[in-house]
């Protein structure tokens, strides 16, 4: 999981290094996993992101989930995360 550029702003981030049909693929994905965490299609839960798609349950699944929020600390994983992380 590289971080991309410094701060992290929507203005900041280049979706560049994915090719359109792969964008589409993480935008799929990220829509299944936020319509199971009763956001209303906003953001992923913690438990839907550790348990659903990582498999992960516990202190790494939550440390996990820190990293790829940044350790932001609200509790929502946006589309911007999703894609960094990848």
């Amino acid at each position: 999981m590289a971080k991309r550029g410094g701060a992290r702003k929507a203005s900041n981030v280049s979706f560049g290094a994915f090719a359109q049909n792969e964008l589409e693929g993480l935008k799929s994905l990220f829509e299944l996993l936020i319509a199971q965490s009763q956001s209303n299609g906003k953001f992923i839960s913690p438990s839907v992101f550790q348990v659903t798609y990582l498999g992960l349950r516990g202190p790494l699944g939550d440390r996990m989930f820190d990293l790829v929020t940044q350790q932001r600390k609200d509790h929502q994983l946006t589309f911007e995360d999703f894609v960094i992380a990848k």
